[in-house]
């Protein structure tokens, strides 16, 4: 079949920008080729099958965890599957490496709230619990490192306040939903002088939001979620560990954490498919502190990335196909859809689609 203008030109603009980063990291960092061309013939691809192993082990974990979220409810557990939420987890990471967040979130939002009775803005609330698991998990092991491992001042400083500001969000938010009812009840209150449907509306909305987010009232079931979370973070360290050993060359803990954080917060901001170019800039700018070799780091990078995105992009493209779906139709839907607020026409219940 062929592709229209549109389509080649975004398939060329999806080629040539990872290129153009690749190459200004090669230039801008003073990349010896043949350095980093030998630090490949140590390459031990059987290491590489382990880290693939554990990857797809940490999107097990992941995706057990998202759905004890969205089970609880106030009334007891609600029905859905862990197969169809896998895929659908699957669909959000894909689009998370291939555009720019929040489109990974929106995505699954739009393709649950379609094959399950819920509102997209109860499943990004389902989201927004996984992301403050994820900061309450990964504060042990940050705080840890900077504790054990020697780092320059000035980073241990950073690491420590960045840790203490995303712990002191996630504690926030902890309150923020159990006085929920107060500060709702006084939204509403105001909201009421100015439009009765958009009160009306605005209660659907909090009442989307809240059974969202009700796993927090379940101190076993959170419990149960925090376990799944950390058990995620300590499967991705153990990926890095496998990618550098397959480079024979090892690395602490410290770095592996180092590692873990810049590939997440290079997904925030992907300039190319993959964050290819970005987080490899990440790689060497932060590893040249611990006098890494920028043709290392930047070999480390690219291998990592590979491990990570692969199983990704097989799930994904594997749970759109199941679906009748592609990933340019998710990512217009998700545009279209963007995050609901309270004026949303996405108030009431999705219908079910089979």
């Amino acid at each position: 079949m062929a592709q229209s203008p549109r389509n080649l030109t975004r398939l060329a603009t999806a080629v040539l920008i990872p290129i153009l980063l690749l190459g200004a990291c090669i230039y801008f960092f003073k990349i010896d080729l043949n350095t980093f061309l030998e630090t490949w013939t140590e390459l031990n691809a059987w290491y590489l099958l382990p880290a693939l192993a554990l990857n797809v082990a940490m999107l097990l974990l992941r995706a057990r965890r998202w759905q004890l979220i969205l089970k609880s409810t106030p009334d007891g557990p609600r029905d859905i599957g862990f197969r169809s939420v896998f895929g659908v987890l699957t669909i959000g990471y894909l689009a998370n490496q291939l555009f720019p967040a929040p489109s990974g979130e929106v995505a699954r939002a739009v393709v649950l709230s379609r094959r399950q009775d819920l509102t997209k803005v109860h499943v990004l609330s389902t989201i927004v619990v996984e992301r403050v698991m994820d900061v309450l998990a990964m504060a042990p092991i940050v705080l840890f490192v900077v504790a054990v491992i020697p780092l320059p001042a000035w980073l241990e400083r950073l690491v420590f306040l960045a840790g203490l500001a995303l712990l002191a969000m996630a504690v926030a938010g902890v309150v923020v939903h159990n006085q929920r009812a107060r500060f709702l009840q006084a939204a509403e209150a105001v909201i009421r002088r100015f439009s009765a449907g958009a009160h009306g509306r605005f209660v659907a909305f909090s009442d989307s939001l809240g059974e969202g987010m009700h796993i927090l009232r379940d101190l076993r079931g959170l419990s149960a979620v925090y376990g799944y979370s950390l058990g995620a973070w300590v499967l991705q360290l153990a990926v890095v560990e496998m990618v550098a050993r397959s480079l024979n060359k090892p690395l602490d803990l410290g770095l592996g954490v180092i590692l873990i954080l810049l590939a997440n917060m290079g997904s925030v901001m992907p300039l190319g498919p993959s964050n290819l170019g970005t987080f490899q800039a990440l790689a060497i700018t932060v590893l040249a502190i611990f006098r890494i070799k920028p043709e290392l780091a930047l070999s480390l990078s690219l291998v990592l990335q590979a491990v990570l995105f692969l199983p990704v992009a097989v799930l994904g493209l594997e749970a759109l196909w199941a679906r009748g779906l592609s990933i340019e139709s998710v990512k217009e839907e998700s545009t279209l859809a963007g995050p609901q607020g309270p004026g949303s026409e996405d108030s009431g219940p999705a219908p079910p689609h089979a």
